[in-house]
């Protein structure tokens, strides 16, 4: 028989709200939440632009340096002072003496200091001090960051500190500059030697300081002596030969070999303003953009015929590359606030974030609708629905966050996968917990394999949890063995929860039974089930057309899409089970218990957790903290 009161009650809610407007209502809900904060969000980071003539400035206010009450602020002038006297022609002309200091350098009448604190780079606070709207900062913090000489010398009596960024002295041009030649390296400048600077980014072809954070940032002071070597080699060695082999009038790819599925285009570049040569190449995948109209190369010949080509390289790089996706990839080491707006942007994971995003939305209404409903409190019988649902909101939800947030950093990535696995993981379980209450087949009920059913489930996330985050491991020098073991890892999860609907679409249902409907929908989410495996390891269609489907119609797309279609027929049918057979399984199962509902649930988020930070330390230590990745994948 079916329950009555259930479908009643059921058809009355859905009279008095549409769940499609719920939908829309929700995403636009979302959607100016998210640019409200976004709004409400700004860098607050202090930029201090150094002026040798005016001082420091802060947001337009000038810091000039100013003798404190102590050797520990102001720019502290006992830091650094030198044993050397003023020369002679110096003292001839005195400078006037900084405004509310007397002539010995104690603070004036009326002078009132407080102190400050001075974020430095997001990163690190020092103490100030302030006097209305002057801030002075220690000068010991300056010679350290910013290589600042200073020393106190006397004028007439008068005492002032004097400082410098530099000792060198200023040579004159000997001849005209010009910019032919490798800038990435040259003698003279190794990087590896120096104490600050950790490495040459790969992109933008200048030193990148570790000092301050081991993800990089741009020094000023090291990228103009990088650049200053560069012009000293130039101006002391002859110029490389260069030949030019084509120009922006040449458009024909006939001079260009290319291996088999790869092309050759020329189009104009806005952002380069520029001609450009488009190569495309099959396989693991490299796509490369020779500005024709303002660029010269230098060839360097190898053997016989082979050239070796210097090229502005927008690869994606083994570990972070998505086989066959070659263009659409967002700006890798992005801040979370530049990642949220991405997401309103088109690249190539658009479409995978909002084919998650939504439909977390549409399954949190049916598990509201149903909690509204059903007599959650007291009816036991309707915990393993409720559990199935909160999976079903939780997977899409992380799986849209990790796409979302992947280019924060490499580890970040990584960590938000293994997040997206745990939530699968945990989706399993929920799966299991409602078929072992309301999908089992009746013969098998009750038997050892129903009682161990649950446990085993709960087993399996953890065993599917780790092995699918170990998989991230080998990716870099054997992406194929890491693509099989996440697959096989989800796919035994898959297969041994549907062991009781295999057996049930196996074995049917007499024609005149409902259960016809409820198989029918089984059926739906199986074969769902299988094509989303099937898309997930095979990247059809984009493998046959590389660069075609970048944005729209890829396999991972395609991926989601069928997954939660997959977990809506799933839905149903578990809902007409729930209805349908409550009456006939109350007879053979005891109604079901926290332990083996919300229990289970618990267990399995811990395990997840336990091993989510299990790799990830084990992450931290594998990757070396002064590598930047510059390109990324989606996973």
């Amino acid at each position: 028989m079916v329950d009555s009161r259930y479908g009643v009650n059921m058809r009355c809610l859905a009279a008095r709200v549409n769940y499609k407007t719920l939908i829309v209502i929700c995403a636009l809900f979302t959607l100016v939440t998210i640019l409200l904060w976004n709004k409400c969000t700004s860098d607050r980071a202090i930029h201090i632009p150094y002026d040798l003539n005016n001082g420091f400035r802060i947001y337009g206010i000038e810091k000039r340096a100013s003798a404190p009450e102590s050797n520990s602020y102001g720019l502290n002038l006992a830091a650094k002072q030198q044993s050397e006297e003023a020369s002679p022609q110096e003292q001839q002309k005195a400078p006037p003496v900084a405004q509310g200091l007397n002539g010995n350098g104690n603070q004036g009448q009326g002078l009132k200091f407080e102190d400050i604190d001075c974020l430095i780079n997001e990163d690190q606070t020092i103490k100030g001090r302030r006097e209305g709207n002057e801030v002075y900062l220690p000068f010991s913090w300056i010679e350290k960051y910013f290589e600042v000489y200073g020393k106190i010398a006397q004028y007439d009596g008068y005492e002032r500190f004097e400082f410098s960024q530099s000792y060198s002295k200023v040579y004159t041009q000997r001849a005209p500059y010009h910019p032919d030649g490798v800038f990435m390296s040259f003698e003279g400048y190794n990087v590896e030697v120096r104490e600050r600077v950790k490495c040459i980014s790969g992109v933008e072809g200048v030193p990148l300081s570790t000092q301050w954070g081991p993800q990089g940032y741009f020094y000023p002071i090291q990228i103009a002596q990088y650049g200053l070597s560069h012009y000293s080699k130039n101006l002391t060695e002859k110029p490389p030969h260069v030949e030019v082999y084509e120009t922006a009038e040449d458009n024909g790819p006939n001079d260009w070999t290319v291996p088999k599925g790869g092309s050759v285009t020329s189009f104009f570049d806005k952002s380069r303003s520029s001609n450009v040569k488009q190569f495309i190449v099959p396989g693991p995948g490299m796509e490369f953009f020779i500005p024709l109209n303002i660029w010269s190369h230098p060839f360097e010949p190898l053997l016989q015929s082979t050239l070796r080509l210097p090229l502005d390289h927008q690869g994606k790089g083994q570990v972070f590359h998505e086989e066959s996706i070659i263009t659409g990839y967002r700006q890798p080491w992005s801040s979370a606030t530049d990642c949220v707006i991405s997401i309103f942007h088109m690249s190539n994971e658009t479409l995978n974030i909002w084919t998650h995003f939504l439909p977390t939305w549409y399954f949190l209404w049916k598990l509201l609708a149903s909690v509204w409903v059903l007599d959650v409190c007291h009816d036991s019988y309707s915990w393993p629905l409720v559990v199935f649902l909160v999976s079903c909101c939780i997977y899409p939800f992380a799986s849209s966050c990790a796409h979302t947030f992947s280019v924060m950093s490499t580890q970040a990535r990584h960590i938000c996968f293994f997040f997206d696995y745990g939530a699968l993981s945990l989706y399993s379980l929920g799966s299991a917990i409602a078929y072992s209450t309301y999908s089992f087949p009746e013969m098998w009920l009750p038997s050892v394999f129903h009682d161990w059913y649950v446990p085993i489930a709960v087993m399996n996330t953890a065993v599917c949890t780790g092995i699918s985050c170990y998989s991230r491991f080998p990716e870099i020098k054997r992406p194929l063995l890491s693509k099989v073991i996440r697959t096989l890892a989800f796919t035994y999860c898959y297969l041994f929860d549907s062991v009781p609907l295999l057996y049930r679409l196996y074995v049917g249902a007499d024609e005149s039974s409902a259960e016809n409907e409820v198989n029918l929908g089984h059926l739906k989410h199986t074969m769902l089930a299988f094509l989303t495996g099937f898309l997930f390891a095979s990247h059809l269609p984009e493998r046959l057309a590389p660069g075609r489907f970048d944005y729209i119609g890829h396999s991972h797309q395609l991926f989601h899409v069928c997954a939660i279609f997959g977990t809506h027929f799933q839905l149903e049918s578990i809902t007409l089970d729930m209805a349908m057979r409550r009456d006939r399984l109350a007879a053979s199962l005891p109604r079901p218990s926290f332990a083996l509902t919300f229990g289970a649930v618990a267990t399995s988020v811990v395990l997840s957790l336990m091993l989510t930070a299990t790799f990830s330390m084990a992450l931290y230590r594998k990757t070396s903290c002064t590598d930047k990745e510059r390109t990324y994948r989606g996973a």
